[in-house]
């Protein structure tokens, strides 16, 4: 979700596209405070920022993700977030851009953190979303030869 006093936009993202986002966003401000002489770790650890009340029903623009890009500007000191759709072609500008600022993209990422960590478990060895922690499930990897659970033998 993204908020300002002119707009709101909401942007519908799969799982495997916000990790990457995650980590995108961990890894970009560690490199901005490497570059500026800082600390390598945040000063403080913010705060989760869930969905705000005031978040209008029907967003002026909601996207379907396709690509993200993350652009820092350093005269500003701010971080550009850009979506495109899934079949937008090459060259075109994107769909949505929005400015941040780092405390804010902090902020961003940790709430990502929070949305994978609440999902589905996954399992090990094929990566494949488990039904609930220790049923099985069909593994390419297991090669056919997964145990069953005692009630289902």
């Amino acid at each position: 979700l993204a908020q300002s006093s002119d707009a709101s936009a909401q942007l519908w993202l799969e799982k495997e596209q916000l990790q990457a986002l995650a980590e995108a966003i961990a890894r970009m401000l560690m490199e901005v405070r490497a570059e500026q002489g800082g600390d390598i770790l945040a000063e403080s650890m913010p705060t989760s920022n869930p969905k705000p009340p005031d978040f209008p029903a029907n967003p002026e623009v909601e996207l379907h993700v396709g690509t993200l890009g993350l652009r820092y500007d350093p005269q500003r000191d701010l971080i550009a977030l850009e979506a495109s759709e899934p079949d937008a072609p090459d060259g075109e500008p994107p769909a949505f851009r929005c400015f941040a600022s780092r405390s804010q993209m902090e902020a961003l990422q940790v709430n990502c953190v929070e949305v994978i960590a609440a999902g589905r478990p996954r399992c090990p060895l094929c990566g494949t979303p488990l039904s609930s922690a220790g049923m099985p499930h069909f593994c390419p990897p297991t090669n056919g030869h997964q145990k069953l659970a005692p009630d289902e033998e």
